[in-house]
């Protein structure tokens, strides 16, 4: 089956029933990466009770069913699914009050400069030139090479 080149969702093939599954599986993983953060990143093995769309990064060495997918986001789906990051990919951890971003083989903790009055990380590159800075008024996007100021109003918030 087709999938999109980022999140690897599964794409409607003409003619395919059960439509719903296909798309309820594209929805839930979409959820697990616009959600408000993952749980934990140093669990290497699976709660013994996750709740449905609980999202965990998984640490090194891991066990049981997340075996094998050590640094991938863990959402809980009825099962365990996966997502394979891609470089800049951003993510808040919960019980550490930090973003992480991935670097194309781990996850560091962001260090983005401060924006507005210190409170908001500096921009993240997410495409090419294409940077985002998200802050308390939003998110915005803009390049660098188009001047100083980021294009786009703050979006959101």
């Amino acid at each position: 089956m087709a999938t999109t080149s980022h999140l690897e969702i599964t794409l409607l093939e003409q003619s395919q029933a059960q439509k719903e599954i296909t798309i309820n599986e594209a929805l839930a993983r979409i959820d697990a990466v616009l959600n408000c953060g993952v749980i934990d990143r140093d669990l290497a093995t699976p709660p013994g009770s996750p709740a449905t769309g609980d999202v965990y990064i998984v640490a090194a060495s891991p066990t049981g069913a997340w075996s094998g997918k050590a640094g991938q986001v863990a959402y809980y789906d009825q099962v365990w699914r996966f997502i394979v990051p891609r470089e800049g990919m951003l993510l808040w951890v919960n019980d550490e009050n930090v973003h992480v971003v991935h670097n194309g083989s781990s996850w560091d903790v962001f260090a983005g400069g401060a924006g507005e009055g210190g409170t908001d990380p500096g921009p993240v590159r997410c495409a090419g030139e294409l940077y985002l800075q998200c802050g308390l008024r939003g998110v915005r996007a803009f390049d660098p090479a188009a001047g100083s100021e980021p294009a786009s109003p703050w979006r959101g918030a």
